[in-house]
């Protein structure tokens, strides 16, 4: 891969969306437009991570949360067909599908609820996702063990090809932690027993 081509690359395809929504000064949105070659890092950074485990180029990937599209873009690149997940009516990351040209499906995942998908995917990622934050002001409540295990289920029954592997990563405030994970510990048991799951401090991984 030549990451300084990749690089210019989305930079050329997003530039008009930049110029169209930098007036705006939304924080969500001004972060991408800001230190864009920032958040190209860290979708590069989320692509190796993903093949470090997978081994080869997946033929599909579903990402949950994709917002702007820049990790299932690296992926596409290698022939891999990408699609994102994300909720609806964002305008400034739907223009930045657009530009890239991945589809979106507009969905909200909610805890206890089953996904509607089209079809089944032999990787499907999620990076920096807080779908599982039902409340978000303090005290944060998370989703319970249950709901997780209804969307865990869901997904891999469902959604995942199998050979494939799902890759979640979180993201917690700093007072919603439980010592050395973001993820609560009867979470975590659930994912490895049940799954098989390998989990990280703020990853859960599941291949089948």
């Amino acid at each position: 891969m030549n990451v300084q081509r990749l690089k210019s690359d989305m930079r050329a395809l997003l530039e008009p969306v930049f110029r169209q929504y930098a007036h705006m000064h939304n924080p969500m949105w001004g972060k991408y437009i800001d230190k864009a070659d920032t958040h190209f890092d860290i979708a590069i950074t989320r692509y190796h991570d993903v093949r470090a485990c997978l081994k080869h180029s997946p033929k599909s990937l579903l990402d949950l949360g994709a917002g702007a599209g820049y990790t299932p873009y690296i992926f596409a690149q290698e022939g891999t067909q990408v699609s994102a997940l994300d909720l609806p009516y964002q305008d400034f990351y739907d223009a930045c599908l657009q530009a890239l040209g991945i589809p979106k499906l507009a969905r909200t995942i909610e805890g206890g609820e089953l996904l509607e998908l089209p079809r089944k995917y032999e990787v499907i990622t999620g990076f920096a996702v807080t779908f599982d934050r039902i409340q978000k002001t303090s005290p944060e409540v998370v989703w319970s063990v249950d709901m997780w295990e209804i969307f865990l289920d869901d997904l891999l029954n469902n959604y995942l090809l199998s050979p494939g592997m799902l890759y979640l990563e979180l993201v917690r405030p700093l007072d919603l932690r439980w010592g050395d994970s973001v993820m609560d510990p009867k979470v975590i048991e659930l994912c490895k027993k049940k799954y098989g799951a390998v989990v990280g401090y703020k990853t859960i991984i599941i291949k089948q």
